[in-house]
């Protein structure tokens, strides 16, 4: 059975403005929390968020409900957008510690290395560079931190209200 997320991002991929703005409803928040995070400056993230979304919004019809759901899919995209626009603006300064829910589960290299690559938008080679590990021994942390941190089924998910 497809989400009703799901169901909506595929509509709006052939087309539907109802379903877009569906979409864009559903999940603004949660991309802004994330940009918001990324950047820690409000204005810049909503500008970013907005611009984010626009982004998935023009690229809805790539989604694949075969790979993934509708919301890691838009996450995904969201962050890549944001990733690249802070890239274009300033460096990220390393070691700077920070605090996400759910990586206090993994090791502190795991957590380190997540936080570097999905937070502080570094490379896989920057967070080796900052690691002091290998190319391939980052992409083996990230890969695994990951699916630790997707296998607990049972914790909820940081952008749903409780």
């Amino acid at each position: 059975m497809v989400e009703i997320l799901e169901q909506r991002l595929m509509e709006a991929g052939r087309g539907d403005h109802e379903a877009a703005a569906a979409v864009y409803d559903d999940v603004a928040e949660v991309v802004y929390g994330l940009v918001l995070h990324m950047t820690g400056d409000p204005e810049r993230a909503e500008a970013l968020a907005c611009d984010a979304l626009l982004a998935v919004l023009r690229t809805a019809s790539l989604f694949d409900p075969a790979q993934g759901s509708a919301r890691s899919w838009i996450v995904g995209v969201a962050h890549q957008h944001a990733v690249r626009s802070r890239r274009s603006t300033r460096p990220q300064e390393s070691g700077t510690p920070m605090l996400v829910p759910g990586l206090a589960a993994l090791s502190g290299p795991d957590a380190r290395a997540v936080g570097l690559s999905w937070f502080g938008a570094r490379t896989y080679g920057d967070v080796a560079q900052d690691t002091g590990e290998s190319h391939d021994r980052v992409l083996a942390r990230l890969r695994g931190a990951l699916l630790d941190l997707g296998s607990d089924r049972t914790a909820p998910e940081p952008w749903r209200s409780t």
